[in-house]
């Protein structure tokens, strides 16, 4: 089973985290999906958007401490140092990320939804309203449009010029990232 549900349509990938039993933590196997995943898209110009979800109603709960293999502070290192790389990619992206979060997101999958663009949250288990309020959230749907509202953004986004969105992307990110209001 992949721990990775890849779905091209229309110049939108949808990648889905898939691990339902465990809602949907990240171990090795997904982390290198996703980086694997991230990159091809980086590199086909014809993909404008992207959703990203977890699968049978939870976004991700984090890492999996369970596959972690951290057995000292070099090895804990290297994999947050792997996970910078892959995370990293997604941030510089030049193309729009939707973040479909639905039940839980937790640590390394709180980080991960906060990484998107916009955010579309249901009200299961994280407060929605709370996370609008802070401008976490983009909008808050009820469950049963949450990935058809995701969809539907990610299409009126796709349609926008990449150039200028990568750009203004890039521009903000850089400002922030030196504290600097752009």
């Amino acid at each position: 089973m992949s721990t990775l549900l890849i779905n091209i349509a229309n110049g939108i990938g949808t990648l889905t985290l898939n691990r339902p039993q465990l809602k949907n933590a990240l171990d090795s196997s997904m982390r290198d999906a996703l980086r694997e995943a991230i990159q091809s898209i980086r590199a086909d110009r014809s993909m404008h958007a992207i959703v990203i979800c977890g699968k049978e109603n939870n976004f991700c709960a984090g890492g999996d401490i369970n596959s972690k293999n951290v057995v000292d502070a070099q090895a804990g290192r290297e994999r947050i140092d792997d996970s910078h790389e892959w995370i990293g990619t997604l941030l510089d992206l030049d193309r729009p990320v939707i973040a479909a979060v639905d039940g839980v997101a937790f640590g390394t999958g709180f980080s991960l939804a906060l990484l998107a663009e916009d955010l579309v949250f249901t009200a299961r288990e994280l407060d929605a309203d709370e996370a609008k309020q802070l401008g976490v959230a983009f909008e808050i749907v009820h469950q049963q449009t949450l990935h058809a509202r995701a969809q539907q953004l990610a299409e009126h986004l796709a349609n926008t010029s990449p150039a200028a969105f990568g750009c203004q992307d890039v521009r903000s990110l850089k400002g922030k990232r030196a504290g600097i209001d752009v």
